[in-house]
Order: C-alpha cells, then structure tokens, then sequence
C-alpha cells in the first residue's frame, strides 16, 4: 500500500505530511562534501563536489518517519536550494516544491543496501518496513541519488489515516 502511495510522483515529504496531518522537518544528523566509494549514478567528474546528506524526517511531534542517505551535486542546483539544503532543516521534497521544480524520477544503481551503522541504530534499523533508492534529475541531468527507509511509524499513521477515513462518512450520513 505505501509503494503504491508513493508512486504517482508526489514528493515523500508532501505524502507523510498528508498522511500524519503534522508539518514534517529534516533532524540532519550529518552534512559535507562525500569521498564516493559506489556508483550513485550522479554523473559527475572527480572535480565537482558531492553532499551527502543523512536525515531522519521527523514531524513536529519528534515521531521519526524515515531515514535517508542522500547525495546531491549543489552546483546542479539554482541558488535558493542549494542556500535551503545546505543551512536549512527543510526536507529535500519541501525545497523542491518551494523553489518550483520539478525533477524526473529515475531508477536507482545497484541494490538498496540495509542502513548503514552510521545512519542508525540496531532498535531503529528493526523499525524499517520498506526501503528504497532512486536518482532525481534536473535539466536532464542527475542531481540526487536518494536512499530512503521508511519506519514503522508510517504504517501506524497509515493505519490511523484509514480508520479516520472509514469512520468520517459515518458521521456525515443522515441516521
């Protein structure tokens, strides 16, 4: 269901937002210019200078959604998002919609590996319920390679969103 959720295009940030009611915010846990060890399928020459950027996206209430490992080229990138990611706490889907662009999505490289030690801990890693990898890219060319891996929590607040659903016609019908 959450694959099928995510598939029309919609950014993740815009869906957990819509699905939990609750404005969603980037914990950047680290952020700096990345020494590549695997293909991310960015495209790029030894000289530009990839971010990686590991977050968890946390509503207001500190509920963690998701973790991601994202690499981005920030020249690939106009002016205000490039500002926005690299001293911001915006989800990389907010600063998209803001800035009004609209990026492709492509398929990942390679396999999704399971979190990385460094991204999180042994209890979140058994939190993960689905992961998954893509490339977003601008003008036709790469900008983000992104690997995302969805918590427990989002089945919860999936399961919330569909009783509140089944239960709001209910309420509405004349008795």
């Amino acid at each position: 269901m959450l694959r099928r959720a995510l598939a029309d295009g919609q950014t993740v940030t815009g869906f957990l937002e819509a699905l939990t009611g609750e404005p969603l915010v980037a914990d950047v846990m680290s952020q700096g210019p990345w020494t590549r060890d695997l293909d991310d399928g960015l495209a790029v020459n030894p000289e530009h200078t990839v971010i990686r950027r590991i977050a968890r996206l946390c509503g207001r209430s500190g509920t963690a959604y998701l973790y991601a490992d994202t690499a981005f080229v920030p020249a690939r990138l106009p002016e205000g998002a490039r500002r926005r990611l690299e001293a911001g706490s915006d989800p990389i889907g907010r600063v998209l919609v803001d800035e009004g662009l609209a990026p492709l999505r492509l398929p990942a490289l390679g396999r999704v590996p399971l979190p990385c030690p460094e991204t999180v801990d042994p209890e979140v890693a058994e939190a993960v319920v689905w992961r998954r990898a893509y490339r977003l890219a601008l003008g036709g060319q790469p900008v983000f390679a992104i690997r995302e891996w969805f918590l427990r929590s989002v089945l919860d607040a999936l399961a919330t969103s569909t009783r509140r659903l089944a239960v709001e016609p209910s309420r509405s019908s004349p008795s």
